[in-house]
Protein backbone atom coordinates (compact mmCIF):
# COMPACT_ATOMS: atom_id res chain seq x y z
CA UNK A 1 0.00 0.00 0.00
CA UNK A 2 3.16 2.36 0.68
CA UNK A 3 4.54 1.11 -2.87
CA UNK A 4 1.15 2.60 -4.39
CA UNK A 5 1.35 6.07 -2.52
CA UNK A 6 5.32 7.12 -3.12
CA UNK A 7 5.67 4.43 -6.98
CA UNK A 8 2.26 5.84 -8.29
CA UNK A 9 0.94 8.52 -6.75
CA UNK A 10 3.89 11.13 -6.04
CA UNK A 11 4.60 10.72 -9.04
CA UNK A 12 1.46 11.59 -10.83
CA UNK A 13 1.39 14.61 -8.30
CA UNK A 14 4.85 15.45 -9.69
CA UNK A 15 3.59 15.55 -13.25
CA UNK A 16 1.43 18.06 -12.90
CA UNK A 17 4.31 20.47 -12.03
CA UNK A 18 6.63 19.19 -14.38
CA UNK A 19 8.23 22.56 -15.47
CA UNK A 20 9.03 22.97 -11.46
CA UNK A 21 9.63 19.64 -10.13
CA UNK A 22 12.16 16.65 -10.75
CA UNK A 23 11.28 13.43 -8.97
CA UNK A 24 15.05 11.91 -8.34
CA UNK A 25 13.56 8.85 -6.10
CA UNK A 26 10.21 7.68 -4.96
CA UNK A 27 10.18 4.12 -3.16
CA UNK A 28 9.34 2.44 -0.37
CA UNK A 29 8.38 5.19 2.15
CA UNK A 30 11.30 7.21 1.17
CA UNK A 31 11.65 10.35 -1.51
CA UNK A 32 13.72 12.78 -3.07
CA UNK A 33 13.05 15.87 -4.88
CA UNK A 34 14.43 18.67 -6.45
CA UNK A 35 13.14 22.21 -8.61
CA UNK A 36 12.31 25.56 -7.54
CA UNK A 37 12.05 26.49 -4.09
CA UNK A 38 8.43 27.64 -3.69
CA UNK A 39 7.18 24.59 -6.28
CA UNK A 40 8.78 22.22 -3.47
CA UNK A 41 6.82 23.58 -0.66
CA UNK A 42 3.63 23.47 -2.08
CA UNK A 43 4.27 20.39 -3.41
CA UNK A 44 5.61 19.05 -0.10
CA UNK A 45 2.05 20.11 1.39
CA UNK A 46 0.01 18.43 -1.17
CA UNK A 47 1.57 15.22 -0.73
CA UNK A 48 1.30 15.16 3.12
CA UNK A 49 -1.86 16.51 2.46
CA UNK A 50 -2.50 13.19 0.36
CA UNK A 51 -0.55 10.97 2.37
CA UNK A 52 -3.13 11.90 5.35
CA UNK A 53 -5.99 11.20 3.36
CA UNK A 54 -4.57 7.80 2.29
CA UNK A 55 -4.15 6.78 5.30
CA UNK A 56 -7.48 7.85 6.46
CA UNK A 57 -5.71 10.59 9.24
CA UNK A 58 -4.75 7.20 11.13
CA UNK A 59 -2.37 9.01 13.96
CA UNK A 60 0.18 6.26 13.86
CA UNK A 61 1.20 7.12 10.21
CA UNK A 62 3.04 10.53 10.02
CA UNK A 63 5.25 12.03 7.53
CA UNK A 64 7.86 14.08 7.69
CA UNK A 65 10.16 16.36 5.42
CA UNK A 66 13.25 18.43 5.10
CA UNK A 67 14.02 21.30 2.51
CA UNK A 68 16.94 23.08 1.48
CA UNK A 69 17.40 25.89 -0.68
CA UNK A 70 20.71 26.14 -2.77
CA UNK A 71 21.99 28.27 -5.65
CA UNK A 72 21.44 26.61 -8.77
CA UNK A 73 25.39 26.17 -9.26
CA UNK A 74 25.83 24.16 -6.05
CA UNK A 75 26.41 20.67 -6.34
CA UNK A 76 23.74 18.07 -6.08
CA UNK A 77 25.22 15.93 -4.01
CA UNK A 78 26.04 19.13 -1.64
CA UNK A 79 22.01 19.53 -1.33
CA UNK A 80 20.94 16.08 -1.10
CA UNK A 81 23.20 16.08 2.26
CA UNK A 82 21.70 19.51 3.61
CA UNK A 83 18.38 18.50 2.55
CA UNK A 84 19.55 15.27 4.47
CA UNK A 85 20.05 16.95 7.76
CA UNK A 86 16.84 18.83 7.72
CA UNK A 87 14.93 15.83 7.50
CA UNK A 88 17.07 14.98 10.58
CA UNK A 89 16.19 17.74 12.22
CA UNK A 90 12.51 17.29 11.08
CA UNK A 91 12.45 13.55 12.27
CA UNK A 92 14.06 14.23 15.78
CA UNK A 93 11.35 17.18 16.74
CA UNK A 94 9.76 16.56 19.87
CA UNK A 95 6.83 19.36 21.30
CA UNK A 96 4.55 18.33 23.67
CA UNK A 97 5.59 14.38 23.49
CA UNK A 98 5.00 14.15 20.01
CA UNK A 99 7.82 13.31 17.65
CA UNK A 100 8.50 13.46 13.81
CA UNK A 101 5.13 14.21 11.43
CA UNK A 102 7.45 17.70 11.26
CA UNK A 103 8.78 19.40 8.04
CA UNK A 104 12.18 21.88 8.49
CA UNK A 105 11.89 24.84 5.92
CA UNK A 106 14.07 27.88 5.92
CA UNK A 107 16.47 26.21 8.87
CA UNK A 108 13.04 25.92 11.20
CA UNK A 109 11.76 23.01 12.64
CA UNK A 110 7.89 23.17 12.28
CA UNK A 111 4.71 20.52 12.67
CA UNK A 112 2.32 20.44 9.28
CA UNK A 113 0.11 23.11 10.81
CA UNK A 114 2.61 25.69 11.47
CA UNK A 115 3.96 25.10 7.70
CA UNK A 116 0.26 26.13 6.76
CA UNK A 117 0.06 28.81 8.84
CA UNK A 118 3.34 30.20 7.13
CA UNK A 119 2.47 29.58 3.53
CA UNK A 120 -0.83 31.52 4.09
CA UNK A 121 0.85 34.46 6.25
CA UNK A 122 3.56 34.39 3.09
CA UNK A 123 1.16 34.68 0.40
CA UNK A 124 -0.75 37.29 2.28
CA UNK A 125 2.01 39.29 2.59
CA UNK A 126 3.17 38.76 -1.27
CA UNK A 127 0.17 40.00 -2.35
CA UNK A 128 0.46 42.99 -0.05
CA UNK A 129 3.82 43.57 -1.60
CA UNK A 130 3.59 43.30 -4.92
CA UNK A 131 -0.07 43.64 -5.90
CA UNK A 132 -0.96 47.69 -6.01
CA UNK A 133 -4.12 48.88 -4.71
CA UNK A 134 -4.95 52.46 -6.18
CA UNK A 135 -1.80 52.46 -7.56
CA UNK A 136 0.26 51.80 -4.00
CA UNK A 137 1.47 48.64 -2.29
CA UNK A 138 2.65 47.97 1.36
CA UNK A 139 6.12 48.95 1.83
CA UNK A 140 8.63 46.25 2.59
CA UNK A 141 9.44 47.79 5.96
CA UNK A 142 6.55 45.67 7.22
CA UNK A 143 9.14 42.59 6.12
CA UNK A 144 12.26 43.69 8.27
CA UNK A 145 9.77 44.63 11.25
CA UNK A 146 8.10 41.05 11.13
CA UNK A 147 11.33 39.35 10.98
CA UNK A 148 13.13 41.93 13.99
CA UNK A 149 10.25 41.02 16.05
CA UNK A 150 11.07 37.29 15.73
CA UNK A 151 14.61 38.10 16.22
CA UNK A 152 13.94 39.78 19.33
CA UNK A 153 12.16 37.58 21.19
CA UNK A 154 14.47 34.55 20.86
CA UNK A 155 17.13 36.72 21.60
CA UNK A 156 15.18 37.66 25.06
CA UNK A 157 14.02 34.53 25.42
CA UNK A 158 18.00 32.65 25.49
CA UNK A 159 18.13 35.80 27.88
CA UNK A 160 15.40 34.63 30.84
CA UNK A 161 17.08 31.01 30.11
CA UNK A 162 20.33 31.59 31.81
CA UNK A 163 17.98 33.01 35.38
CA UNK A 164 16.10 30.40 37.84
CA UNK A 165 12.86 30.43 35.98
CA UNK A 166 10.79 27.77 34.98
CA UNK A 167 10.02 26.67 31.54
CA UNK A 168 6.62 28.21 32.05
CA UNK A 169 8.02 31.36 33.75
CA UNK A 170 10.72 31.88 30.82
CA UNK A 171 7.27 31.27 27.64
CA UNK A 172 5.33 33.71 29.83
CA UNK A 173 7.78 36.32 30.22
CA UNK A 174 9.30 36.03 26.96
CA UNK A 175 5.45 35.93 25.52
CA UNK A 176 5.13 39.57 27.15
CA UNK A 177 8.06 41.37 26.32
CA UNK A 178 8.64 44.52 24.32
CA UNK A 179 8.85 42.74 20.99
CA UNK A 180 4.88 42.83 21.63
CA UNK A 181 4.44 46.46 21.56
CA UNK A 182 6.82 47.36 19.12
CA UNK A 183 5.20 45.30 16.86
CA UNK A 184 1.85 46.26 18.01
CA UNK A 185 2.93 49.84 17.13
CA UNK A 186 4.60 49.05 14.19
CA UNK A 187 1.69 47.27 12.50
CA UNK A 188 -1.04 50.16 14.15
CA UNK A 189 1.15 53.37 12.81
CA UNK A 190 1.41 50.76 8.96
CA UNK A 191 -2.00 50.24 8.53
CA UNK A 192 -2.84 54.25 9.62
CA UNK A 193 -0.49 55.07 6.64
CA UNK A 194 -2.00 52.65 3.92
CA UNK A 195 -5.65 52.57 4.82
CA UNK A 196 -6.26 49.91 1.48
CA UNK A 197 -4.21 47.28 3.70
CA UNK A 198 -4.89 48.14 6.93
CA UNK A 199 -7.55 45.30 7.35
CA UNK A 200 -4.60 42.67 6.60
CA UNK A 201 -2.29 44.44 9.09
CA UNK A 202 -5.06 43.87 11.59
CA UNK A 203 -5.71 40.07 10.58
CA UNK A 204 -1.63 39.64 10.72
CA UNK A 205 -1.44 41.51 14.40
CA UNK A 206 -4.56 39.73 15.70
CA UNK A 207 -2.99 36.35 14.46
CA UNK A 208 0.49 36.76 16.26
CA UNK A 209 -1.54 38.24 19.54
CA UNK A 210 -3.72 35.21 19.14
CA UNK A 211 -2.07 32.42 17.88
CA UNK A 212 -4.49 31.58 15.59
CA UNK A 213 -4.71 32.71 12.02
CA UNK A 214 -8.19 32.46 10.16
CA UNK A 215 -9.21 29.79 12.48
CA UNK A 216 -6.45 27.79 12.34
CA UNK A 217 -4.54 27.41 15.81
CA UNK A 218 -1.11 25.89 15.85
CA UNK A 219 0.71 23.85 19.06
CA UNK A 220 3.32 27.18 19.33
CA UNK A 221 3.13 30.89 19.64
CA UNK A 222 3.62 32.10 16.15
CA UNK A 223 5.98 34.54 17.32
CA UNK A 224 8.27 31.61 17.63
CA UNK A 225 8.39 30.70 14.19
CA UNK A 226 7.40 34.02 12.57
CA UNK A 227 10.34 34.08 10.85
CA UNK A 228 9.38 31.76 8.75
CA UNK A 229 6.43 34.09 6.76
CA UNK A 230 8.35 37.03 6.80
CA UNK A 231 11.87 35.16 4.71
CA UNK A 232 9.38 33.11 2.53
CA UNK A 233 7.19 36.47 1.34
CA UNK A 234 10.81 38.20 0.94
CA UNK A 235 11.68 34.86 -1.40
CA UNK A 236 8.40 35.22 -2.74
CA UNK A 237 8.78 39.28 -4.19
CA UNK A 238 12.11 38.66 -5.02
CA UNK A 239 14.34 40.63 -3.17
CA UNK A 240 17.41 39.58 -1.29
CA UNK A 241 17.27 40.34 2.40
CA UNK A 242 20.36 40.59 3.81
CA UNK A 243 22.00 37.86 5.71
CA UNK A 244 21.44 37.59 9.29
CA UNK A 245 22.10 35.48 12.28
CA UNK A 246 19.26 33.17 12.99
CA UNK A 247 19.08 33.15 17.25
CA UNK A 248 20.27 30.10 18.29
CA UNK A 249 17.68 27.69 20.03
Amino acid sequence: MLSIFFDGWVDKICQQMANQVYLIYSGGDDLFLIGSWDAIAEIAIRIREDFKAYTCNNPNFCLSAGITIADEKYPLYRSAESAKKALDDAKSRDRYGQQKDAISFLNETMDWTEMGISREIAYCLKSCLKDKRNGKTLPRSVLWNLYGAWVLYWRNRNILKKKTLSQADVERLALHDRWRWRLIYFLDRAGGRNEMFKQDLVTLKKAILDNKWKGIVGQRNLIEYLGVPARWAELLTRRQMPDRQAPER
